[in-house]
């Protein structure tokens, strides 16, 4: 069993009896065919991408936390973290292709129970768990079988028609692709990088794992995190970005350590754009993307530069007002900053959400906000929160909007 609050390797959370499950109250696995509007990419290739950037680290990799329950015994629910889990299991299955790490290997499968039963289970739909252990079997472990490609995979025999409604099984087979393209031209330049990155991945990458106790508290929690059952989104995606490698020894505010405080500051978050949606949002995503492109946008825009007129010459606060593409990682080299600023920014809005008239006009809206609704907006968001108003009857603030 797990302790909740505590750090776990990819090797210690894929370890002993543990199977890990996905349950039916989740949603498909996503992130192969889910593209960043930040560069365009799947988060497959973002995520792994990144992964092979921090291949050479001395440091563990914290990658945000895991909400599970353990139900029955060593049979671990995942709440919230299946994209992240699911894509690091298949990296080590394509990973095992190239070297025959016995360590992989046990991470892979149950070797005390049945080398046949994967350890990570999609409870979801019968296809998709079914799909999985072939691929486990048939794929990653067998040295005679097919390339993990997408020709090599749906040609085999074992490959079922109804597998391509199953929108788990497209993606899963799109990541394999992927990675096994990715790692394969990494094995061509640099070998030893192969190894580097297994490391990495075993024994560098932790979570903070959470115990949700039971299915009723994982659905709830699950609800709050994840919403309606839509692909994942791209928050989610940034999330683990930003409080990933954050000290969860180091006290830093009122008695958290650093991990623990910013998580926290995320999860109201996220709570606050999930109450706050729009009727046409079946997810909180939309809104906090929104609020992340106004911090952007303003943290962005330098007085001294004049705008440019030409869409090729355009400023990169211009891109995000017209074109609504940003990275809020871009906005500082430091994360707690970056964390910081995005507190900042929120106190402020819920100040502006109690003014009626803003909230009714601009604030969470069905669509993101026009260049001139965006003109009206944002010179508020930042005058409000320099000049630190507590108060919409505040006389500066009035004078500001009249």
């Amino acid at each position: 069993m797990m302790n909740s609050g505590e750090n776990y390797t990819i090797a210690e959370f894929f370890s002993n009896d543990f199977q890990i499950s996905i349950p039916d109250m989740q949603r498909d696995y996503c992130w192969a065919l889910t593209h960043s509007d930040s560069n365009g990419k799947s988060l497959v290739e973002n995520f792994i991408n990144d992964l092979i950037e921090q291949k050479d680290i001395d440091d563990t990799l914290q990658m945000g936390l895991l909400y599970a329950y353990e139900s029955p015994k060593n049979h671990v629910q995942l709440c919230d973290g299946q994209q992240r889990i699911t894509t690091l299991y298949l990296a080590l299955g394509v990973l095992y292709k190239f070297r025959e790490n016995a360590d992989i290997l046990k991470l892979l499968i149950l070797p005390a129970i049945s080398p046949e039963i994967p350890r990570l289970q999609y409870a979801i739909r019968e296809s998709t768990l079914t799909f999985l252990t072939d691929l486990v079997r048939e794929v990653f472990l067998n040295n005679q079988s097919c390339e993990p490609t997408t020709s090599g995979i749906v040609n085999e025999d074992w490959y079922f028609n109804e597998y391509n409604n199953d929108p788990s099984i497209q993606n899963i087979i799109v990541a394999v692709d992927f990675m096994h393209k990715r790692f394969t031209d990494i094995e061509d330049e640099e070998p030893e990088s192969i190894n580097k990155l297994i490391d990495l991945l075993l024994n560098k990458v932790t979570f903070l794992y959470f115990d949700m106790v039971n299915r009723t508290y994982g659905e709830e929690q699950f609800v709050v995190l994840n919403t309606t059952g839509k692909p994942l989104t791209v928050t989610e995606n940034i999330k683990p970005k930003l409080l990933g490698n954050l000290d969860d020894h180091i006290n830093l505010k009122n008695k958290k350590t650093q991990l623990r405080y910013y998580a926290d500051h995320w999860e109201e978050w996220e709570l606050f754009f999930w109450k706050n949606k729009n009727n046409k949002h079946n997810t909180a995503d939309k809104g906090f993307r929104e609020f992340l492109r106004w911090i952007y946008i303003i943290e962005k825009t330098d007085l001294n530069e004049t705008p440019k007129s030409s869409s090729k010459e355009y400023t990169e606060s211009q891109k995000a007002l017209s074109s609504g593409k940003y990275n809020i990682e871009a906005i500082a080299q430091n994360k707690y900053h970056i964390l910081d600023v995005i507190q900042e920014y929120f106190e402020t809005l819920e100040l502006l959400k109690t003014d009626k008239q803003i909230k009714k006009k601009l604030l969470f809206t069905d669509k993101p906000l026009s260049q001139i609704q965006c003109f009206e907006l944002l010179p508020l968001l930042l005058f409000a929160k320099a000049f630190q108003i507590k108060d919409v009857d505040n006389l500066d603030y009035r004078r500001f909007i009249f």
